[in-house]
């Protein structure tokens, strides 16, 4: 049958008879093939519950009499409630006996409700068909057999006989299947059919739709029908398809049912005598209020009109003691019919007769017949005065009195005591207004003032939860006629609103505009947020009549009823977390609701405000700065314990005033009593940070703690400051009335107190040279800061004010075309994201093609000067240069892609899901979390089965009510301390225990004393083991340890030694073991811990008798020997003591590896709003995941990764997800408006700002300031430079001064108490004078207004492109001169760390996003550097703040003594030789940090082929290598002065030597074998093999670069100009030669990368620094020429990104490094190489090693030099035998772990799980052995033993089971029996709720136990039936676990296959080291004899052999390396 084919009129589809279908159950229970065995043990039990259940029903429905006279006597009730008596009563059915009786009985029930039907409260019971089922019982049963388990799955779908029926119930709207028929039987076109359906059908849903099926939904929206059933896929069909499949039914005849067919035809009739009698006697110019007319569709001819107004029939009986609403009737002759019915019997099934009926009109809500005996006078009363006639028609007596239709106005309210009144009159006037309100909205049209003022004493239902309460016997009549009229959403809303929905009385309302009218307010918008029904709209002062009046109302009765009272208003019935109109209103009124819950709206979610505080928080950003906000709220709004609400509102926003309303100003309306506040705010232009008096509480005179402002001023409370009695036995404060005070007079005295005067909104700042001509208020459709056209003007909006600037002609007509162009464009965005069909968005497409080409041909492109002049300012300037896709001469290329396809992702909104697991992927994906009330909407399950169902995937945290997040987050981060947090919870609560399970399971790998690196210094030691390793090491004397202790600072980060001098000189371990005579060990010892390298210094005399202190070569080298060995005693002595090790190692373990990484994936977002063609990589999801999940990050990706599209979508899905509203970027100043470009291709609709250096002019400030801060931006692009411009406010860095003196004066106050030393205290003494003096500096500066600063810009997210720029960033530490850190304070890194702090703090470490292709582009401490950044509170937990922290835990520094460079004597020079614990330091740092590599992410880059060109030097190169070597040699002797030559001058001119001769003297010859002209004869080569395709080509060199003006030739020799004059020389055109120092602005730069992407510029020059970062012309690149060598390999990688790059169209392309042979070249080259080396170590996506060497930026050493200069060929030999052997060593470590790893599993894993499985083979045998001596019989029961009992009735064992769970306690093991040789215990397991049956044999088996005796049974038989398959599964693992034994002891055996490798050039490399080091040694002394001085040869003291037990030297080599 195909798809769409209707099975019920199909010719050959089969029709199953009842019959049938019962032959076939028969056959298939037969067979076994119906139902699981449990299901058939369990059926009779089923049976009975429900039967028990029924009859439980109907015994609880008895009258009271019906209990008296003892029907069902024998259904007896057990202790507790419908569970337990239901259960009991099941199980008595299961006796024969009891069925017999019972069933008599309902027989002797069944006979006397037929003749008094009063027996029964709810007649919709059936006791004769419970007799029946009774009786049932007793038939002979037959049994049935099946080994099925498990019901095969069966793929569902939804028939087309389900969609049939679905389209056959019509719209849902009254009248409106009629209509569908009407027109489809009429000409129109499919569009037309379909735009009817979907104007017809609207926006809703029904639940049950398809077959009445429980999970089953039918919704439809703009787009279309869609159709779901739980179990089927979902079908979506357009309105299209339903136009098309509704016309077939209608063409077949099966649209409409006989019944409605004649109902047509009879209604048809009716109306056409109805229209005549109308025409013939009423006036053409009366209306009509007739509920419903069904207008005939345009385009035809309408020949009758349709009166249908509902009738409501409602019956008495006096039984029943009330009346019963009935059903409502189209015609009055139905409704009478069927109310003469039911007093006849004749509607009732059983002939049930009433005592009286009537009709009643919901329209006019009035009786209009009454039959038999109703008993209600006001039905009798209307009833005479109402009286039809069968021969008046209805339309004629509706005519007669319809009131005359009036111009729609707004309401006044004139009534003082509106809304007032008791409960029941209330009541009443809510549904007087609901049914006039539905018989409106039927009438479809507006009220009559009349009506209004009807529809004006709605109340709402805040006073009046009576209404909606079942039980309440007092309400019955009220609840039922509610539940009548509302539909069920209505009802559902209505109820929730009892919460709030407090109106407010007339007398407050007069108050409050007094107030606002004082202030000077006339006119502007106003804004009502929580509006009702509008009171404060009806008593809007008649001087303000002229204002815009806007209100939002959530509940949607009370909407409606506001838009029929206030038409002129703009009313917006939703939430107002729905609404956004920043900046807009000048006024913001009305009575907010209180409640201590909060409103789910993304933006203000992180505040955590409740309900009334959220209001406030949100109007007022909703009004313009200078606006006033006054609302009615709860007094907590003022009186909160927490001031951080006040805080909030203060820092935006001055308080005028406030009045505190005694208890009962709300009684008469709202009916309740509470203390309520006015408060009067007034916006602020900025935030600011400020803390006035009333953010604070005080006591008053009783001493309750009120908010300060009442505390100061008491005339601003209208009442007595009193106590009450809360329920909870509490006192609480309340204000009482003063008895006689007139609530408006005390008002009215109170206004008169507020301050504040209302200011007009200022009209914009324009740009220079503009003028206002006018200004008008702000039209809400025009977006904040953009042009708008007004009757034929130009005007500029700018919050509520549009100003028209004074432009010329042209400027106003080039705006009128762009404002056309803009709102087409945005027009285009919304069809998209709303997703109209094709038709529609090609009609746009063109109209916009049309608009562009028609203003392009008279004013050229958008992008042109002239329009960007007339048009920046308006905020969709980018986007409409988006439009255009220009060339690289900024010319067009072509249109953009919206022009001619969908550009923009639409929002699938998913409300519907079949699993929990759906569910969870949609609540991350559209709510950022797991959010289980949205999931439990999504799915229709409860909140606990959904927790339950996700077990393992979601954990609830400890501490939370119901807080859930994923696994993934939850068993990352610290999982040590999350474990112990579940331990405790679970202690107390055991649904906790699977959090315990799974983060036992997510620990990380406990380290080892051997693999954990411990330095002495590491701060996280104790001081204690410290002091013990002092006194074992030097053998302190006992009696001198009170004198010489360890002390530490924590302050400072500081160690202390006290005492070191104590010791005498005489004692062997401090002077002479361990220290020197100049240094004793015990100040060497303080030097180590304090990672100083020890150093001794002499003081001697200059010539002019100064005293200076120089180094002491020899003595420094003495000490730090002793240090050295100092640092091995304690490696060696920290493991040793056995106690000692297990408590550092767990300290370690605990503190450093804890975190346990996250892994993101972001698969499941929906990026909202992206351009559909685009499509992130997997790479770039998992890291947008890593942004919005996790804290801050670091996007440490390859270059060409795409971090920009990384940061753009996750900056948009952050703030569509409420995570952020305001995001920042932070960019190269050059690339700013290629952000711009590539935000808007990703998000076509985002509103973005770019900033200029315009916006940073004096007179810009504030407008810029006022854009950001107010402007909708969905980002703010600005340059580094600028960025650095906006300061941190004066009041922030005063706080932040602030507190870092209190924390100084903490630790000093710290230290004196503990006695401290003087050491500490000095130091925090001389930091707190420094930071006060920082302080008075700043509040001495004068303070600006206009200075923008970073807080008032409204940023919550920071993300910081190419932020390897601010590396640079301070930091303290006690190390000296140690290469690689920054102890320079520079102004643009300090100003970002100041700025991420912030963000931290107002973010919660989420706010910040670095992004670079190099984190690490020189030293490991550039890590410190980005993890302070980014990681600070991380580095505050681990106490790793201060540097030397950090240091001392994951660093090693030596120190080496050295010719100082400049030549003017000796330095010890300090470095981080190596890092070590390096997993844990990278696993911290892997928090934040995103990386991935160029090996992880397999882009599309081209392949980069690298070739080196070395070449020999000339002659008078070697020679000048060697002038260079005697230029060492006279600095190294000190015969030369050091201003004359130093050993920087000489590695300077070594380096220029290497590039090319002529750079040290222009006069010698030109090398024609030289590297200069090697690349030359390149370069010319590729050119000419590239000449087609225009090739292009890179040439990098940091040195000799072009001194020119310009480019033009130099006057002194340099390398560029030598290289373009030999190009053009061999025939390269001079124009396609260029150097980027030429290109001296960003525009000129921008302009030459644009000529070498198109190929007009073939052979580009320039540095790293020019060339480097934001370089964009890889196009055509082919070729790259790294002609030097930089100092850094960051800057190598910066060169080869510029080729090696996306974009690029060569599949291969060369890199080419030339490299001059003994010169500097080789040195420089292999230093470099070993820096990359020990970066990517680090940098990878694989584990780190332990630990690594790290380099540095190295200047030559003496040695080096002379090595260099010897040309000996040893050194390369050297050189390339270190890389070898550090990478053999990398491979052999690597291979070492893998064994230790392969032999422990030999020892210990393997064994004992091959004896695990062993055992559990050995059991099941013994278990199946058991099962064959206890055979089942064939048809018998076995037999079973219970409780002492044997049991050989299969029911009596099952209930005994039963039974026994009853008893069953949690956590305690019973034991219950034995089966079939197997013992049985019963347990309880709380968390799943379940009990569970262990069968104990030689192994154990469980059995879940259900609540059905039989199946319970058979699951014990499916238990030990399933033991044989156990043993199969038992033997595969088995037989696993040898293969895998076998595999690991062959790899176990395999040696290193390198190891003679490593052995051979291991031995070498130290021969090489011997030699060289020997001849360096040789050199030494033979130059010694030269010096002039005293001075001594740094190498011969460094060559001194070493003395026994001391460490080795090591050459300078090595030192460098």
């Amino acid at each position: 049958m195909a798809s769409d084919d209707s099975a019920r009129y199909a010719r050959h589809a089969q029709v199953l008879s009842w019959q049938d279908a019962a032959g076939r159950i028969q056959e298939l229970l037969s067979n076994g093939d119906y139902a699981t065995n449990v299901e058939l043990a369990e059926a009779p039990g089923y049976e009975r519950k429900r039967l028990a259940e029924s009859i439980w029903y109907l015994k609880q429905d008895f009258a009271a009499e019906t209990h008296e006279q003892g029907f069902l006597s024998s259904v007896t009730r057990a202790t507790g409630g419908f569970p337990q008596d239901t259960e009991y009563l099941a199980s008595r059915l299961a006796d024969s006996q009891y069925v017999a009786a019972l069933a008599d009985e309902m027989r002797q029930l069944v006979a006397a409700y037929r003749a008094d039907r009063t027996l029964l409260r709810f007649h919709n019971h059936r006791p004769a068909e419970l007799r029946d089922r009774l009786n049932d019982l007793s038939l002979p049963r037959r049994e049935y057999a099946t080994q099925m388990t498990d019901i095969p799955w069966v793929n569902e779908f939804i028939t087309q006989d389900e969609v049939d029926v679905a389209l056959g119930r019509g719209s849902s709207v009254e009248g409106g299947k009629n209509r569908i028929s009407t027109l489809f039987t009429q000409p129109h076109t499919p569009k037309e059919q379909a735009d009817f359906l979907k104007n017809e059908y609207g926006i809703g849903g029904r639940s049950h739709a398809l077959s009445g099926s429980n999970g089953s939904w039918i919704g439809y929206d703009g787009k279309g029908m869609k159709l779901q059933k739980k179990g089927c896929p979902d079908i979506q069909l357009s309105w299209t398809a339903v136009a098309k499949r509704i016309g077939e039914l209608i063409r077949k005849d099966r649209y409409l049912t006989e019944q409605e067919k004649m109902q047509r035809q009879e209604s048809k009739a009716a109306h056409q005598e109805a229209d005549i009698t109308e025409a013939m006697d009423e006036p053409e110019d009366v209306s009509l209020p007739v509920p419903e007319i069904a207008e005939a569709p345009a385009g035809t001819e309408s020949t009758e009109v349709r009166v249908a107004k509902p009738y409501l029939v409602v019956a008495y009986h006096h039984f029943e003691n009330g009346f019963d609403d009935k059903l409502d009737y189209p015609t009055l002759e139905e409704a009478e019919k069927a109310a003469q019915g039911y007093v006849n019997g004749t509607m009732e099934a059983d002939g049930f007769r009433y005592d009286g009926s009537a009709v009643y009109d919901l329209s006019e809500r009035k009786y209009l017949r009454v039959f038999g005996d109703y008993p209600d006078s006001k039905a009798q009363e209307q009833t005479k005065r109402l009286t039809i006639s069968e021969e008046t028609t209805i339309s004629e007596e509706i005519s007669r009195i319809a009131p005359t239709a009036e111009p729609a106005a707004n309401y006044r309210i004139t009534d003082e005591h509106l809304g007032e009144g008791g409960a029941k009159a209330k009541y009443r006037m809510n549904m007087d207004a609901i049914r006039l309100l539905m018989a409106l909205e039927q009438e479809k049209r507006q009220a009559t003032p009349d009506e209004q003022e009807t529809l004006s004493r709605y109340v709402g239902w805040g006073g009046l939860p009576e209404a909606f309460d079942a039980n309440n016997a007092a309400w019955t009549d009220e609840f039922q006629a509610l539940r009548s009229v509302l539909s069920q959403d209505e009802y559902e809303a209505a109820r929730a609103s009892t919460l709030n929905a407090h109106y407010t009385s007339p007398t407050v309302i007069r108050a409050i505009y007094e107030a606002v009218a004082n202030m000077g307010f006339t006119t502007g918008n106003i804004l009502e947020p929580s509006m009702g029904v509008g009171n404060f709209f009806g008593m809007l002062p008649e001087s303000m009549q002229d204002s815009r009046l806007y209100g939002v109302e959530l509940d949607s009765i009370t909407g409606r009823i506001a838009k029929q009272l206030y038409p002129k208003a703009h009313i917006t019935v939703a939430g107002f977390e729905t609404t956004d109109r920043k900046d807009f209103f000048d006024l913001a009124i009305g009575n907010v609701p209180f409640g201590n819950y909060q409103v789910n709206d993304r933006a203000y979610n992180k505040l955590g405000f409740s309900i009334h505080n959220y209001f406030f928080a949100k109007a007022l950003d909703q009004v313009r700065p200078g606006g006033v906000v006054a609302f009615v709220t709860s007094r907590y709004t003022m009186d909160q314990q927490s001031p951080d609400v006040r805080r909030y509102l203060a820092q935006r926003a001055e308080l005028l005033g406030a009045i505190r309303l005694p208890n009962n100003a709300f009684k008469a309306n709202a009916g309740t009593e509470v203390v309520s506040d006015i408060i009067f705010l007034q916006k602020r232009d900025r935030p600011i940070e400020i803390e006035p008096d009333w953010v604070h509480l005080s006591k008053n005179a009783d001493g309750f703690a009120i908010n300060s402002y009442f505390v100061d001023h008491p005339e601003m409370v209208l009442g007595e400051q009193s106590a009450a009695h809360t329920q909870y036995g509490h006192q609480d404060f309340t204000v009482l009335p003063i008895e006689g005070a007139n609530l408006a007079d005390q008002l009215h005295e109170a206004v008169q107190h507020i301050g504040g005067t209302y200011q007009e909104a200022e009209l914009p700042e324009l740009s220079e040279g503009e003028a206002i001509d006018t200004s008008i208020p702000a039209d809400l459709n025009v977006k904040n800061y953009s042009y708008a056209v007004v009757d034929g003007e130009v005007y500029y909006r700018e919050n509520s004010r549009m100003a028209r600037p004074d432009l010329n002609a042209t400027a106003k007509e080039r705006v009128k075309g762009l404002v056309a162009l803009r709102d087409c464009v945005h027009a285009l965005i919304d069809e998209q994201l709303n997703e109209y069909g094709d038709d529609a968005i090609q009609a746009r497409q063109a109209e916009l093609n049309t608009l562009y080409d028609a203003y392009t041909a008279k004013y050229g492109l958008i992008n042109d000067r002239a329009n960007r002049l007339a048009f920046s300012d308006d905020s969709s300037y980018y986007l409409l240069c988006s439009l255009e896709v220009l060339d690289d001469e900024q010319k067009l290329k072509r249109k953009a892609d919206i022009f001619t396809k969908r550009t923009i992702r639409q929002q699938r909104t998913i409300d519907h899901v079949d699993t929990a697991s759906e569910a969870l992927a949609v609540s991350i994906s559209e709510h950022a979390r797991v959010d289980l009330p949205y999931m439990a909407q999504l799915t229709g399950k409860d909140e606990e089965a959904l927790a339950s169902d996700l077990s393992g995937v979601i954990f609830r945290l400890p501490g939370t009510a119901a807080q859930y997040v994923t696994a993934d987050e939850y068993l990352s981060g610290n999982v040590r301390q999350k474990l112990r947090e579940a331990k405790l919870a679970a202690k107390s609560n055991p649904a906790f225990s699977p959090n315990v399970t799974a983060l036992e399971a997510a620990q990380p790998k406990d380290l080892e004393a051997s693999e954990i690196d411990v330095r002495l210094g590491a701060t996280w030691i104790s001081k204690d083991y410290v002091q013990d390793f002092m006194y074992e090491l030097l053998d302190t004397p006992v009696y001198m340890r009170r004198a010489i202790s360890v002390n530490f600072s924590p302050y400072t980060a500081e160690w202390n030694v006290t005492g070191k001098s104590a010791v005498a000189s005489s004692n062997v371990a401090a002077y002479v073991t361990y220290g020197t005579q100049r240094a004793s060990a015990y100040r060497i010892l303080e030097d180590t811990l304090n990672l100083r390298d020890v150093r001794i210094y002499d003081t001697v005399q200059d010539a002019d008798g100064k005293e200076r202190r120089v180094l002491n070569q020899k003595e420094t080298t003495l000490a730090q020997q002793k240090q050295q060995a100092i640092k091995d005693a304690f490696g060696e002595w920290v493991w040793k003591d056995a106690v000692r090790r297990q408590t550092l190692v767990s300290q370690y373990n605990e503190q450093f590896n804890a975190i346990r990484p996250r892994e993101y994936d972001g698969q499941h977002i929906t990026f909202v709003g992206m351009n559909p063609e685009i499509s992130l990589r997997e790479h770039q999801r998992n890291a947008v995941a890593h942004i919005l999940y996790g804290g801050n990050t670091l996007l440490a990706h390859q270059v060409g990764a795409g971090k920009t599209f990384e940061m753009v979508a996750a900056a948009m899905e952050s703030k569509r997800l409420g995570l952020c509203q305001k995001s920042m970027f932070v960019v190269p100043n050059h690339l700013t408006e290629q952000w711009a470009s590539e935000f808007l291709r990703l998000y076509p609709s985002a509103q973005i700002l770019v900033t200029t250096k315009k916006d940073f002019e004096k007179h810009n400030r504030k407008k810029f300031c006022a854009r950001i801060a107010t402007g909708d931006y969905d980002a703010i692009i600005i340059g580094h430079s600028q960025f650095e411009r906006i300061p941190i406010s004066a009041e922030r860095q005063e706080r932040i001064l602030r507190d870092q003196i209190d924390s100084v004066l903490d630790g000093i106050g710290e230290l004196k108490r503990n006695h401290g030393e003087q050491f500490s205290i000095k130091q925090l003494e001389r930091s707190r004078k420094q930071l006060e003096a920082r302080l008075q500096k700043l509040q001495a500066e004068e303070k600006k207004d206009d200075v923008v600063t970073f807080e008032q810009l409204g940023v919550d997210r920071l993300y910081v492109d190419e932020a390897h720029s601010h590396k640079n960033l301070f930091l303290a530490t006690k190390m000296r001169n140690v290469a690689g850190l920054s102890t320079s304070d520079a102004q643009k890194s300090s100003d970002m760390f100041a700025k991420c702090r912030y963000m931290d703090e107002l973010t919660g470490g989420r706010g910040v996003v670095f992004a670079t292709g190099t984190p690490v582009s020189n030293s490991m401490t550039e890590l410190y550097t980005m993890q302070r950044y980014l990681q600070y509170d991380a580095l505050k937990r681990n106490h790793m703040t201060h540097f030397d922290c950090w240091a001392s835990t994951f660093g090693e520094t030596t120190t080496a003594i050295e010719l100082a460079p400049e030549g003017t004597g000796y330095r010890a020079r300090t470095r981080f030789a190596k890092f070590f614990n390096l997993p844990e330091l990278m696993t911290l740092f892997k928090e934040v940090a995103d990386i991935k590599t160029a090996d992880q992410l397999h882009l599309p880059t081209p392949e980069a082929h690298y070739e080196t060109v070395v070449v020999k030097p000339t002659e008078q190169q070697k020679a000048m290598v060697q002038a260079l070597s005697e230029r060492a040699a006279a600095v190294h002797s000190g015969t030369i002065d050091a201003s004359q030559d130093n050993m920087l001058m000489i590695t300077s001119d070594g380096r220029k030597l290497g590039l090319d001769q002529r750079l040290i003297n222009p006069l010698l010859p030109d090398d024609p074998a030289s590297k200069v002209n090697a690349c030359v004869n390149n370069i010319h080569r590729i050119w000419q093999d590239g000449q087609a395709e225009r090739l292009t080509q890179l040439v990098f060199c940091d040195i000799s670069t072009p001194k020119g003006a310009k480019g033009q030739d130099a006057v002194e020799f340099n390398v560029y100009d030598d290289i373009r004059g030999k190009l053009i020389g061999m025939g390269i055109p001079k124009e396609e030669i260029a150097f980027i120092h030429s290109a001296d602005t960003e525009v000129k730069k921008k302009e030459l990368f644009a000529k070498v992407r198109s190929g007009q510029v073939r052979v580009l020059m320039g540095s790293t620094a020019k060339m480097g970062a934001g370089t964009n012309c890889q196009d055509r690149l082919i070729a790259l020429h790294d002609l030097d060598c930089p100092w850094r390999p960051g800057d190598l990688e910066q060169r080869a990104g510029r080729i090696v790059r996306q974009g690029n169209q060569n599949k291969d392309v060369h890199i080419y490094r030339y490299v001059t042979e003994s010169t500097f070249d080789a040195y420089l080259w292999q230093t470099v190489e070993n820096k990359q080396r020990f970066i990517s170590q680090i940098m990878t996506s694989k584990s780190p090693v332990r630990s690594c060497e790290d380099v540095d930026e190295t200047a030559l050493s003496y040695a080096e030099i002379k090595a260099l200069c010897a040309g000996d060929v040893r050194i390369k030999e050297k050189m390339d035998l270190d890389v070898d052997v550090a990478r053999l060593k990398l491979m052999k470590a690597d291979h070492q772990s893998k064994q230790y790893r392969l032999e422990d599993q030999l020892l210990r894993y393997f064994p004992q799980e091959i004896e695990k499985y062993n055992g559990f083979i050995s059991g099941f045998r013994q278990d199946i052995q058991t099962l064959a001596a206890h055979p089942l019989p064939e048809k018998d029961f076995i037999g079973m033993e219970l409780r002492g009992k044997f049991f050989t009735d299969r029911e009596k064992a099952g209930e005994t089971i039963l039974s026994a769970c009853r008893d069953a306690v949690a956590d305690k093991t019973m034991p219950l029996g034995s089966y079939r040789g197997f013992a049985m215990q019963l347990d309880f397991e709380p968390f799943g709720s379940q009990y569970i049956l262990t069968l104990r044999g030689e192994m154990s088996h469980r059995v879940e136990l259900g609540t059905d005796a039989r199946g319970n049974l058979t699951r014990i038989e499916n238990a030990l039936n399933s033991i044989p398959s156990r043993l199969d599964s038992a033997h595969a693992q088995l037989e696993n676990l040898h293969n895998q034994m076998e595999a690991a002891k062959a790899e176990v055996a395999k040696p290193f296959p390198q190891a003679d490798e490593l052995k051979q050039k291991s031995a070498r490399l130290a021969e090489l080291d011997a030699s060289l080091n020997m001849e360096n040694h040789s050199s030494s002394e033979q130059e010694k004899s030269t010096e002039h001085t005293d001075r001594p040869s740094v190498h011969s003291a460094l060559n001194v052999p070493c003395k026994a037990g001391s460490a080795p030297h090591r050459s300078a080599y090595e030192e460098e390396r």
